[in-house]
């Protein structure tokens, strides 16, 4: 499950544009809504090339998956619930 760190929010919703399933609102800090966010199947991933094995590893294996709102949040205010 996704959770917000408010103390690092700082309300851009760059979050709210990425999300594909509008499981996020911004109303000075973001917010999920949580039934909206467990159904998405892992929204629109992107590479994250920096992480990812040296070249020549079949795609599957050579990238590391993020969801979009983690991925576009410039603060890393979003993230997985640590517990």
């Amino acid at each position: 499950m996704l959770v917000v760190d408010q103390e690092r929010c700082v309300g851009c919703g760059l979050c709210v544009a990425a999300c594909p399933r509008e499981a996020i609102r911004s109303y000075g800090l973001a917010m999920i809504d949580h039934d909206r966010c467990k159904g998405c199947f892992g929204g629109i991933f992107l590479l994250d090339r920096a992480k990812g094995p040296p070249r020549g590893f079949p795609i599957h294996r050579q990238v590391q998956w993020r969801k979009a709102c983690v991925r576009n949040c410039p603060v890393e205010a979003i993230g997985e619930e640590r517990g």
